[in-house]
């Protein structure tokens, strides 16, 4: 469930990440909502909040969304990659499982997307 009282400060979040070629920590995204909200509403607000900005085919504006320990994005995004770029993961990772990609891979992966979004940002 999408939680629409949110989406215009996600959004912002999300524009002012890729206006500065920047990444920012999925803990910024959860405080911007109340404590407690469970995973499940943050991350689908997250992704009506991406989609409003650009289609998925064009931009996954959640590949700005980082975890502190790693600095990639979390497991979703990379599934939306695989499913939306599918010849570029299969190029990058062959038929490498979701679970079993490495984190070159991963960064590979990143590192693709984020040349998409910052363009898409900036034009």
């Amino acid at each position: 469930m999408i939680i629409e009282a949110q989406l215009p400060a996600i959004t912002a979040l999300l524009k002012k990440a890729a206006n500065a070629s920047d990444s920012v920590a999925f803990n910024a995204l959860y405080a911007l909502f109340p404590k407690n909200t469970p995973a499940q509403k943050v991350h689908a607000t997250l992704e009506a909040a991406c989609i409003s900005l650009a289609d998925f085919d064009l931009a996954i504006y959640s590949v700005v969304m980082v975890k502190k320990d790693t600095g990639l994005p979390g497991d979703g995004f990379f599934a939306t990659y695989k499913a939306i770029h599918e010849a570029e993961y299969t190029t990058i990772a062959g038929d490498t499982a979701l679970i079993a990609l490495t984190l070159a891979q991963k960064q590979l992966m990143v590192n693709a997307e984020k040349t998409r979004v910052y363009a898409h940002a900036k034009a």
